[in-house]
């Protein structure tokens, strides 16, 4: 299974020569397209509908669940980065802590999935956030800092969040979700108040 995994790791990584805007969009896909998600996500919280602030929650939560997943499988089981085998070319600094799986990667499919399973498979949010963590999945392979196998390791952790968010949802929505959206709208109505 490891040879298949540098082998597809060496089919889909960059090679010696990316420079320029090549190399500008992979870094970019890999590392900051996130940083644009987070900001989109905290425009539909603040401008979006009642619906829409709901799953977000969720879909936090779901995150939340998975990244402690994430860290735990680390823990028990430490899988070196291409770059601390010398394998491939790496053209994205980072910690040489476990590969696997990919944190980004386990972030988004867990958004994404929440929000297909929430407001429907005909989701555009959940779609495009679908579309951006596979993007980035293949950029963090492209630029050498995570395997294949580290995403569909992503994929597992994030389906089993969202399946696990399944059953924790009716709770959360109950005692929780009703905090946040209570102060969204004393935020919102003393802010249209004022104006």
């Amino acid at each position: 299974m490891e040879q298949l995994n540098r082998d597809w790791f060496a089919a889909i990584n960059a090679g010696a020569d990316l420079h320029g805007y090549a190399l500008g969009l992979a870094i970019f896909t890999a590392k900051y397209l996130t940083y644009l998600v987070v900001l989109g996500l905290a425009v539909l919280w603040l401008r979006g509908e009642a619906k829409h602030r709901n799953t977000l929650l969720l879909a936090l939560s779901g995150c939340f669940i998975a990244l402690v997943i994430n860290w735990i499988i680390g823990l028990i089981w430490y899988h070196p980065r291409p770059f601390v085998l010398g394998i491939g070319h790496t053209y994205l600094n980072h910690a040489p802590d476990s590969s696997f799986p990919s944190d980004h990667t386990t972030a988004l499919c867990v958004i994404s999935f929440i929000f297909l399973w929430r407001e429907t498979a005909r989701s555009v949010i959940g779609l495009v956030l679908l579309a951006v963590a596979l993007c980035t999945a293949w950029a963090r392979i492209y630029v050498g800092v995570h395997y294949p196998f580290d995403i569909l390791g992503s994929m597992i952790v994030a389906l089993f969040s969202t399946i696990l968010m399944t059953y924790l949802a009716p709770l959360l929505e109950k005692h929780v979700v009703p905090i946040p959206e209570q102060i969204h709208r004393c935020l919102f109505q003393s802010h249209a108040k004022k104006g």
